[in-house]
Parts: structure tokens; sequence; C-alpha cells
């Protein structure tokens, strides 16, 4: 997300979203710069993939390990577009090298499924990120058309896919309100 602040293009200017676990501090404050937002969850890492992954309008993998894996695989359920900027071949390896050993597989699938168990099946969730590199053409986007698709991907109108934090549940509403604020 950082990066992405860095790299940014001043036509196409995007609302970034920090999703930050327990016990990391925000490195910026709660809002920055006007389209800058960090949300401190309080979730372990494995648990967060879920927001990671069913809240954006688009997700786009940098290559990864497990919780990368995760991400895709909890978007993939969610109906959301995922674009592979770097690192295909990586990722594709490391299905089996992770999710290949149980334990792993409940860890970052099964897991977070406790918080959110509208976000899919474990082993679904696997067989998607199979599926997916086995049928997806291996692409990997340049960051200009990565640039492109994203602002043609973008629908600041609609409700974001934010799940609300397990527990809060006015979080939901909350994120919500401040999504709309960002995007004006």
């Amino acid at each position: 997300m950082l990066g992405a602040a860095e790299e940014g293009v001043p036509r196409r200017p995007a609302r970034l979203v920090g999703i930050i676990p327990d016990g990391q501090p925000p490195p910026l404050p709660w809002m920055a710069e006007g389209r800058h937002f960090f949300l401190r969850t309080g979730l372990l890492h494995n648990i967060r993939n879920v927001i990671n992954a069913r809240t954006p309008d688009l997700v786009v993998a940098f290559g990864g390990g497990a919780g990368t894996l995760a991400e895709i695989a909890f978007a993939l359920q969610a109906g959301r577009p995922v674009m592979v900027h770097r690192g295909w071949n990586r990722l594709q390896r490391n299905i089996e090298r992770y999710f290949g050993r149980p334990l792993l597989l409940q860890e970052y699938l099964g897991d977070p499924l406790m918080a959110y168990p509208e976000a899919g099946d474990m082993h679904h969730l696997h067989a998607l990120l199979q599926e997916f590199f086995a049928t997806t053409a291996p692409a990997e986007v340049s960051a200009e058309s990565l640039l492109d698709t994203i602002a043609q991907t973008l629908n600041v109108a609609s409700p974001t896919g934010f799940p609300g934090l397990p527990g809060c549940p006015g979080s939901k509403d909350e994120f919500e309100r401040v999504i709309r604020a960002i995007s004006r």
C-alpha cells in the first residue's frame, strides 16, 4: 500500500487502504493526505487476509507466500478480479508448498473462517487457487497496464466488500463512511 502511494500517478488518484494486523502500529495516522487510510484491526495477520481480499475492487498480487495465496483465494471466492504484477511462477509453485501441508492450510485458510465463516470453505478455497493458477494463462501485468485496469475497475459509488471486524458491529458502517470521505 505504501509502495502504491509512492508510485502513484497524479492523473489516476486512488484511495489507498492499509489493513494493519495486531501489534503493528500504523506507519501513518488513521487517515493521512486525504486518500490514505489505515485501519488497525487487532486481528492476527492470517485473519486480516480475509479483509485484504474481500474489501478492494481489485486484488493485485506481487509474488509472495502463504499469506498472498490466502488473499488470492479469499478474493476469488468473493468474486474479486485478481491480477499478478510479479511472481506468477513463484505463487504457482507455492500453492502445494504451503497448502499441501495440513497445518499451514488450516492456519491460512481454515482459521480465518472461524472469524469470517461467510468467506468460504477451506478445501474449496484451496481448489479455487489450484484452478486459478492451472487455467488462467500465466500473466504478469506491467505497471501501466495495472494502472489502466485499476482505473477501469474502481467503483467508488458502491459499497466496499469490507466484512466488518469480528465482534464490532458498527465497524462496517464506519469503514464505509471513511471510504466515502476519502473518495471525494
